[in-house]
């Protein structure tokens, strides 16, 4: 099927008479359904955007626990929360997109 189409951003596009086709009977640009992918691509960004700051915020735990060893139980808390949190924004992210 996906000879016949392409997505164009939250558009599909057909790149054969097939797919002008199962564009139309399937309704496959209707405007709830382009608003829901818009909807999950903008949730995706989102995600990867929180993703990156909770790498940033894990490397700079890593750097105060060299740099400050008594305040070591403190930062592996806190990295384990990081930790949980960064999973669980994984998951998401490939129950969205499908990608790792």
């Amino acid at each position: 099927m996906f000879q016949h189409i392409r997505y164009r951003g939250v558009y599909v596009a057909a790149t054969s008479a097939a797919g002008e086709v199962t564009i139309k009977i399937l309704d496959l640009n209707e405007a709830e359904r382009v608003n829901f992918r818009d909807q999950v691509n903008g949730s995706i960004r989102y995600l990867e955007r929180v993703k990156r700051q909770l790498q940033g915020a894990l490397k700079e735990i890593e750097r105060r626990s060299t740099a400050d060893p008594a305040a070591l139980a403190e930062v592996i808390q806190e990295r384990e929360a990081l930790q949980n949190d960064l999973a669980q924004v994984q998951r998401y992210l490939t129950n969205l997109s499908g990608n790792s």
